[in-house]
């Protein structure tokens, strides 16, 4: 448990300092940029294929980018939001044999 009580990661007395609040929105603002920059690539080739198939152009190109880029960006979009989730309301060991379980 940490300094409040709660078994969360982010503690409040953290929070509640100027790094501690300087941190968490940074780490928002990185998460809030990769998640547009994932949904801007998505969109994007949509777009594309939008435009291939009112062009008459070789459609299925676009549909192969789409069926390897799209699930790639989904996937990383998934591990960042799950990697900051657990840094920021992530547990913290609850004793010291919990501490040095991990540390090993």
């Amino acid at each position: 448990m940490n300094t409040t009580g709660t078994k969360k990661g982010w503690s409040l007395t953290r929070a509640r300092t100027l790094d501690g609040r300087l941190v968490l929105r940074l780490q928002l603002l990185v998460l809030a940029g990769f998640t547009v920059f994932a949904a801007g690539v998505i969109a994007w080739i949509g777009r594309l294929i939008y435009i291939s198939w009112a062009w008459q152009d070789v459609f299925s190109a676009s549909i192969g980018i789409a069926l390897v880029a799209v699930p790639v960006f989904i996937v990383l979009l998934t591990i960042v939001i799950y990697t900051f989730w657990g840094l920021v309301f992530g547990k913290e060991p609850e004793s010291a044999d919990e501490m040095r379980n991990l540390e090993r």
